[in-house]
């Protein structure tokens, strides 16, 4: 079984504006900048030839480039016990877009559909533990955040290998619009 997911690579200069955000949460988790990246489609654990059906879905899909940046965080999760603190992209339609086009190509593949609602975003830091006043505190003191806008003109079939000290996310392949 391998662990898929299509998603965004961030340029390291967006990297490294999100690094910055990290700290000052106890209980969270701060990714690293090897493991920032932005989820379009979520495939989940599946058998080998799944990812190859999957491989030859996704050479189907065709987008234009497009600019976007990173704005604002927020969590997942209740407000009394938040599971992720995250920042927002935008603009949310042209990923959107891509998104759908990836699901409808996947689903066209073979590949069943994830339940979950689309909400474009990057993980900053996953969360046990902490105190929901600090996270709501640390949203609101970044709530100001942005990135630097950045061209999207591929896409990539990602690799998760979870370990004890985090997941590790490897490009299978890489597709451009």
């Amino acid at each position: 079984m391998i662990r898929l997911f299509v998603g965004l690579d961030l340029p390291d200069a967006i990297k490294q504006t999100l690094l910055g955000c990290a700290g000052g949460v106890e209980g969270a988790r701060w990714q690293s900048a090897e493991q920032m990246h932005l989820t379009l489609r979520f495939i989940g654990d599946v058998e080998e030839q799944v990812g190859e059906a999957a491989l030859e879905a996704l050479g189907t899909v065709r987008h234009v480039p497009f600019v976007m940046h990173l704005e604002a965080c927020g969590f997942f999760g209740k407000p009394s016990k938040p599971r992720v603190i995250y920042a927002s992209a935008k603009p949310a339609g042209p990923l959107k877009s891509l998104h759908e086009k990836i699901d409808n190509a996947l689903r066209a593949g073979g590949i069943p559909p994830d339940e979950r609602k689309f909400t474009p975003h990057v993980t900053l830091a996953r969360l046990k533990g902490a105190r929901a006043g600090r996270v709501v505190d640390y949203v609101a003191a970044h709530s100001g955040l942005r990135t630097p806008a950045f061209e999207v003109d591929a896409f990539h079939l990602f690799q998760s290998t979870l370990s004890h000290s985090g997941a590790q996310y490897d490009i299978v392949a890489s597709f451009d619009g």
